[in-house]
């Protein structure tokens, strides 16, 4: 990126300090020219450096010279920066964005404007809901919103904001360790006031999320769609499809069903012949084998469905919080199916998608399905979640109290895949 005017970059050098003028900038480096005289750096050189931009604001970087050429000025440098103050980065990184995505915006507490984004365009309308029913996730959407703009959560939303308000929204959260959601999609209907396509809309804002994801370093990325929605369709699924691989990209396909949080105390137990409990640390790698072996690949290691993450000695988190639970349905002392419960705060996701029970089966047959709705109904409940969702392979008429939210499916896709993905961004687009 070709940088402004007026930006200059300062060191120490063995005989005194050295000023350069800053021509190009990147993620991870720089060039610039130097005047003649003083001690001129040479390629393998490290040096701390500070760049004044506009006298704006300073950047205090470290940076390692891979190019030093002769000018008839002077000479010109190319360097690798690592960046000593985690605020510079910040700053660094957002002048990037502003050359790269020039009609996109992050950092920013918009939970009113995307809000009315999503009556506007019809996404509180999906899976037959109405925007009433997500009026009491109101306050708990806007507090997370808040969260994000201030990077306390590894998340961002990006939106398209125009003369009437905003044109699109995409939020990305680091759902797990290793895994980026990108999720809360909707683009307002209509043309933008300045003529700018609806194609372009999405275009612009997909390219702002994928270069999020691609900062972040997570290894995957996951985005749940419907499928009636074309486009999204035809952008997720579709693209997870042609690349399915066990080691890059799987598409998993089942019932959204919505099934009602209520306390253990309200229902009638199925049988007495079942014990439901949490799985104890010996029985989990047994357990987990088997979702290994019932979902496609690699969508357990992105999920970190593993001990090390859902054992007694978890490994730290560094992604959205997060509550996970392994339940197993045990009788005659067998263990005949599990699942995993996971739950995030109230708002994240308004259709509730992050509160997911999966299940595995350990033999044939549905028995041990209704005792671990039964008690992953209590253990949302307990979380303050008036429901929660299956992913199941029935539908809806066949689970008791179930609500059938479409059918949806779960794309995972390597981040290897990101530059194929931003192609295949602009083929939808065009």
């Amino acid at each position: 990126i070709v940088a402004p005017e007026n930006v200059s970059i300062t060191w120490r050098s063995g005989v005194g300090t050295a000023v350069a003028a800053l021509r190009s900038f990147s993620e991870h480096g720089l060039s610039c020219d130097a005047r003649a005289g003083g001690q001129r750096l040479c390629v393998g050189d490290t040096v701390d450096a500070e760049v004044s931009w506009r006298d704006e604001f300073t950047v205090r970087l470290r940076m390692t010279i891979r190019r030093s050429t002769k000018t008839s000025g002077g000479y010109a440098l190319g360097a690798n920066v690592v960046f000593r103050e985690r605020e510079g980065q910040r700053l660094w990184q957002a002048q990037i964005d502003a050359s790269r995505h020039p009609y996109t915006r992050v950092g920013l507490a918009l939970p009113g404007p995307i809000w009315d984004l999503f009556e506007k365009a019809g996404y509180f309308a999906l899976s037959d809901k109405q925007p009433q029913d997500f009026a009491r996730y109101r306050l708990e959407f806007d507090s997370v919103c808040e969260t994000m703009a201030a990077s306390e959560t590894p998340g961002v939303q990006i939106v398209f904001p125009s003369a009437r308000g905003l044109e699109s929204s995409i939020s990305v959260m680091v759902t797990f360790p290793e895994t980026a959601s990108l999720y809360h999609v909707a683009r307002r209907p209509g043309a933008d006031p300045r003529g700018i396509s609806a194609k372009t809309v999405l275009r612009a804002s997909y390219e702002h999320a994928i270069s999020w994801i691609a900062r972040s370093g997570v290894e995957w990325v996951s985005v749940w769609v419907q499928d009636i929605t074309r486009f999204a369709c035809g952008t997720h699924r579709d693209f997870a499809a042609a690349h399915a691989d066990p080691k890059r990209a799987c598409v998993l396909s089942f019932h959204a069903l919505e099934i009602a949080a209520r306390p253990r105390a309200s229902f009638v137990p199925a049988t007495q012949a079942w014990e439901v409990r949490l799985a104890r640390e010996s029985e989990l790698p047994g357990v987990l084998r088997k979702f290994e072996e019932q979902y496609p690949a690699p969508l357990p290691v992105a999920r970190a469905w593993s001990v090390s993450y859902l054992g007694v000695s978890k490994k730290p988190w560094r992604c959205a919080p997060r509550d996970r639970a392994v339940v197993v349905a045990v009788q005659a002392g067998d263990i005949k199916a599990a699942a995993i419960l996971e739950s995030t705060p109230l708002g994240t996701h308004l259709f509730g998608i992050f509160d997911t029970m999966h299940l595995a089966r350990f033999e044939r047959g549905d028995a041990a399905t209704q005792p671990l709705l039964q008690f992953a109904s209590d253990w949302y409940a307990r979380r303050g979640k008036d429901h929660f969702v299956y992913a199941s392979n029935e539908p809806a008429r066949d689970v008791a109290g179930a609500r059938d939210l479409g059918l949806t499916h779960d794309t995972i896709i390597s981040s290897e895949l990101l530059p194929e993905f931003l192609e295949h961004i602009w083929l939808m687009t065009a």
